[in-house]
């Protein structure tokens, strides 16, 4: 996972620094931030950045962008949650942290 925080760390330099801050449209770029988006959500909740970028090279307007993002991070965290739950991650002794 830590892997993963750091490449991201670094798309968000090379992000920052580039001369061009128009977001590529080319079906390989979407097609690459959507596999990543759907791959970090199901290995540790950390899509946020992807899937910005994803949604931006598909142009979605303002509205359906939030919408589509609301509904990406609800159903992640609901699908996810029944694996945290049978993997004994939450305990009776963790609640009272």
């Amino acid at each position: 996972m830590a892997v993963i925080v750091l490449i991201t760390v670094g798309i968000m330099f090379w992000w920052d620094y580039r001369k061009s801050k128009n977001i590529p449209t080319h079906w390989s770029f979407i097609s690459t931030m959507g596999l990543s988006a759907g791959f970090t959500t199901m290995v540790g909740n950390l899509a946020g950045a992807f899937s910005n970028l994803y949604f931006l090279a598909m142009r979605l307007p303002k509205v359906h962008f939030i919408g589509t993002a609301a509904w990406l991070f609800s159903s992640s965290t609901s699908l996810n949650s029944p694996s945290t739950y049978l993997s004994g991650a939450p305990s009776p002794k963790g609640l009272f942290i």
